[in-house]
């Protein structure tokens, strides 16, 4: 997930949207991917002059519905194995398919309803769009919209410029701009996401905030610009 202080002169009025993809699934399906309901698309912003929403960057996200899963037989594990991008948080589960005792002490929970959960998975901001809370805005927006029925959100703060690229290839997020020490950019990027609730499992690289919690709202510091 990208983030950055760059600066953006905003218009007075401004709204995020998030423009989903259009997509077809199956009716009845017996694989795992079944459980893994996919939302991908852009982040759009509306300023507000009557013209159509600019497209400032993408968003992809991962529900799991490991209730439906159990009920239906099939092994939680298969359902998270079934996506490169989800296999990583079945750690956030225990042997007995419930959350793991580092998770609920996280969450700040003694017990959970529900054992489905959404993936934030990724989220680009264009360089000129950054500084300005237009990110945070995008996950509200994101748990607000694919958050029903989960008991919890998680992510796993990532800097998008410690991925591996191709020499030569197109950077239209200008990530060669950002600092290349990864711990360093791990670190703020976890400060940034804490704005919004999440906190850190010990002992894993994910962060979770419960659904049931107040929703979240921008930092004061971003709400008056």
């Amino acid at each position: 997930m990208v983030t950055s202080n760059a600066e953006f002169v905003a218009t007075e009025f401004a709204l995020v949207g998030l423009k989903t993809e259009p997509q077809e699934m199956l009716a009845m399906n017996e694989e795992p991917t079944h459980f893994v309901r996919h939302h991908e698309g852009s982040v759009t912003l509306y300023d507000g002059d009557g013209d159509d929403p600019i497209e400032i960057g993408r968003y992809r996200a991962f529900y799991i519905d490991a209730e439906g899963a159990l009920c239906a037989d099939m092994p939680l594990f298969d359902v998270f194995d079934s996506m490169q991008e989800t296999i990583g948080y079945y750690e956030l589960y225990d042997s007995d398919e419930t959350f793991t005792p580092a998770t609920m002490k996280a969450l700040q929970a003694d017990w959970l309803y529900q054992p489905n959960m959404l993936i934030l998975d990724r989220l680009e901001i264009l360089p000129r769009y950054r500084g300005r809370g237009y990110g945070l805005q995008a996950l509200i927006g994101m748990m607000h919209w694919f958050s029903a029925g989960a008991s919890l959100v998680a992510m796993k703060p990532f800097p998008l410029q410690s991925e591996s690229r191709r020499k030569g290839e197109p950077d239209p997020m200008e990530l060669d701009k950002f600092p290349s020490h990864h711990t360093a950019a791990r670190t703020k990027l976890r400060r940034y996401y804490a704005q919004l609730g999440f906190k850190l499992v010990t002992k894993t690289q994910f962060m979770v905030r419960r659904v049931d919690q107040a929703p979240p709202t921008l930092p004061p510091t971003l709400r008056s610009r």
